[in-house]
């Protein structure tokens, strides 16, 4: 039992270490950018997307950051792809790789993708207990 623990301890040392450079470094969205060219003010956006102006600020600020489903509402109502919120020529590219990868799956697989990357983006976004 006590080498499965000690082993358990390892394995998260190792994906400490190895953490890919998109989860080490927090993302940035463009999100104040987007919203200020439009005109906008927070309350604004936070009233369109369906959230709160203080939640709106802690994203703006790099705090926070938005799970899947609310990251996709900001797109829509700022009539931009998700991967144009995202403040990092990398991230976006990667993305608009996985998008033509997404384009070749059936219906069914794209909305199943969907389903486990915004549950991840959720988990990732809520505090750690």
């Amino acid at each position: 039992m006590a080498n499965k623990i000690a082993s358990g301890k390892v394995r998260y040392k190792r994906l400490a270490i190895f953490t890919p450079v998109w989860q080490s470094s927090p993302m940035q969205l463009r999100l104040k950018t987007l919203r200020k060219e439009r005109g906008w003010t927070a309350e604004v956006l936070a009233a369109k997307a369906g959230t709160s102006k203080s939640y709106i600020s802690e994203i703006e600020n790099g705090k926070k950051f938005p799970s899947g489903r609310l990251l996709k509402r900001f797109a829509d109502e700022l009539d931009v792809s998700v991967y144009d919120l995202i403040d990092s020529d990398d991230l976006a590219e990667e993305i608009r790789t996985h998008l033509e990868i997404m384009k070749d799956l059936s219906p069914e697989d794209r909305r199943a993708v969907s389903r486990h990357a915004a549950g991840l983006l959720e988990q990732a976004a809520s505090p750690s207990k």
